[in-house]
């Protein structure tokens, strides 16, 4: 499966305690952490003992990861996902812009934030390009018009602070 999935891929085994959860974790986040080239994390097959070490430490260094996926069980489909930096913060001068992208429901052009926040377009566009390095928000163009949109980790950040 994984050949079909990444054909140039080199495969590397260790073998990781079953019985210590705490102690799986730390080894898969140190075999993604000392990879040398592309880390490539797939989902499925294999131990459920493992599975769950392997998911927390890959969710915890998804600036490590180059490509995830997932083989469904259901439908024996393999498919590519973005994992969430379960990591990120909005930096602190970024709190309320990233607070009213939520308040206006994303997809949000600048102009409406920059209305609605009563700041200048340029603390905006630095603020959603901070915002943009963490991965919380994404934004394109269309035409003349810059249109901001929560990414899922910045959904979880939202939820989680709210909580």
């Amino acid at each position: 499966m994984i050949e079909q999935i990444e054909p140039s891929v080199d495969i590397e085994t260790t073998e990781i305690p079953h019985d210590d959860f705490e102690v799986a974790i730390q080894i898969c986040g140190t075999l993604i952490d000392a990879a040398n080239g592309e880390v490539v994390v797939i989902f499925g097959g294999g131990a459920r003992d493992i599975f769950l070490p392997l998911t927390v430490a890959a969710l915890s260094r998804t600036h490590h990861i180059h490509a995830s996926y997932q083989f469904s069980d259901i439908d024996g489909e393999v498919r590519e996902r973005t994992l969430p930096d379960l990591t990120a913060n909005a930096p602190t001068q970024t709190e309320q812009t990233l607070e009213t992208i939520v308040t206006l429901d994303t997809p949000v052009s600048l102009t409406e934030i920059t209305e609605t926040m009563d700041v200048s377009k340029s603390t905006i566009t630095r603020h959603v390009k901070l915002l943009e390095r963490q991965g919380l928000v994404t934004s394109e163009t269309h035409g003349k018009t810059k249109v901001v949109e929560l990414t899922t980790t910045g959904r979880i950040l939202i939820s989680r602070t709210r909580s």
